[in-house]
């Protein structure tokens, strides 16, 4: 049946059936754009977005095509969450932690295991993150993990290398190759192939000044 047709049916023109017609609209709808309405739809919710600024999208779990993400938005188990150029985005996590994401970032939210530390996956990008709960949290990236210790530090994923810079608290950083703790004031570096190792940064809070124009909302987190 031709799109004019089933639009014409669906909306009642026929007497008597405005009332069922909204109805099927409806149901017309979810079918042709199965992503509408997806994005508070989970009922294990892991974070909720407290600010976006710029063009942010999310590829829900199972789905193919990227939907805008906007404020107060949940982010699902499953989720993949990016950053456009020129792009900001702020989300709280369930576990309390905070997260100021970057332009161009790409972050993964894998199925979380119970009594497990909140499991992290940046693919690229900046991500400068607040965890207060020793052990609550779990970052991955390609070239190394690091288990947080708290409280706040920021991670760098470029091409060939991660990069963690800790602000205060502590985070182990660890590959294939070996481990490294990284403590307050401290920068660690991971290449392809190679151990984390420390790396002189003169003023490493200089890689933040991005995150300085967030909300009230944000900075009260800090």
């Amino acid at each position: 049946m031709p799109t004019r047709l089933l639009l014409r049916n669906c909306l009642g023109f026929r007497k008597g059936g405005i009332r069922i017609g909204f109805f099927f609209v409806l149901v017309w709808i979810q079918i042709i754009f199965p992503t509408i309405g997806k994005a508070a739809n989970c009922t294990d919710s892991i974070g909720r977005m407290v600010s976006v600024q710029g063009e942010i999208h999310v590829r829900r779990n199972n789905q193919i095509n990227w939907s805008s993400v906007s404020l107060d938005d949940e982010i699902c188990p499953g989720d993949i969450l990016r950053t456009g150029s020129n792009s900001r985005a702020a989300l709280a996590l369930s576990n309390e932690s905070v997260l100021r994401i970057n332009q161009k970032s790409t972050l993964f939210f894998p199925e979380q295991e119970t009594k497990q530390p909140f499991l992290l996956k940046i693919l690229n990008g900046i991500i400068h993150i607040f965890s207060h709960r020793p052990r609550a949290l779990k970052i991955m990236t390609p070239f190394v993990n690091g288990a947080v210790e708290g409280t706040e530090f920021l991670v760098q994923v470029d091409p060939d290398k991660t990069s963690i810079s800790v602000f205060k608290g502590l985070v182990a950083a660890v590959n294939d190759h070996g481990r490294l703790d990284i403590s307050s004031g401290q920068t660690a570096v991971a290449k392809k192939n190679a151990a984390p190792k420390y790396l002189t940064v003169i003023r490493p809070r200089d890689a933040t000044q991005w995150t300085l124009y967030y909300p009230e909302i944000i900075e009260s987190s800090s």
